[in-house]
């Protein structure tokens, strides 16, 4: 959370979190495809200069400290938000596509984060990176690198429009026990439930907020 004053602002980061080729980067670009140019920033999608081309294993093993990979990113200005104690609402999305595996580019779409939308695969061959994903996503909360620990979250199972798909009791049991927190099935190349997804975790993160205004005068 990030209060602009001067501005009359308040940012709250959202990361889409999950494993590798899951449709992160393509429920950002429905979200901006349908959002009014006036609510939105221009669509971020970069790789840092100095981190362009392939890497061999043993060069990712001594940068790994300092890379940052590809990053998308853009910034949204809720229209039907109500402003939250006289500060206008901003959502930082931000994901970082591609494998699980890059470590650090995971921890960097984290730092500072207010909440989390895991985008999980709905297949059965994607099960072993879901859990993979989760792991990666609990070590580095642990570790404090999001805003705080238990940062509110929603889970997103995506493609639920192909066939051969798992069971969502079973997605659930193994992703989301005891439904903790709020689930949705989503097309995000058709844009299914991606905005009912969004909208849920803007609330869990702003909820509590609402509930105890003297958090944010004290900032």
């Amino acid at each position: 959370m990030r209060i602009d004053r001067e501005r009359g602002e308040i940012h709250f980061k959202l990361t889409y979190f999950g494993p590798g080729l899951v449709g992160k980067k393509t429920c950002l670009q429905y979200i901006w495809n349908r959002t009014r140019p006036e609510y939105k920033t221009a669509l971020q999608d970069l790789v840092p200069a100095d981190e362009l081309g392939v890497f061999s294993w043993e060069e990712y093993q001594e940068r790994r400290p300092t890379l940052r990979g590809r990053q998308v990113w853009f910034e949204l200005t809720p229209a039907t938000l109500a402003p939250l104690a006289g500060l206008r609402v901003k959502l930082d999305l931000h994901t970082n596509p591609g494998a699980c595996w890059i470590e650090p580019t995971r921890r960097f779409s984290l730092v500072g984060a207010d909440g989390v939308m895991f985008v999980a695969h709905a297949d059965p061959i994607g099960a072993n990176s879901n859990l993979e994903a989760l792991q990666m996503l609990e070590e580095l909360l642990a570790e404090g690198v999001a805003y705080q620990r238990e940062i509110p979250r929603v889970f997103c199972y995506n493609r639920r429009d192909t066939d051969g798909l798992c069971d969502l009791a079973d997605l659930e049991r193994d992703l989301n026990p005891g439904r903790r927190w709020s689930s949705f099935t989503i097309s995000a190349v058709r844009g299914e439930g991606v905005f009912d997804a969004l909208k849920a975790l803007v609330g869990a993160v702003i909820r509590p907020l609402e509930a105890a205004p003297g958090r944010l005068a004290a900032r």
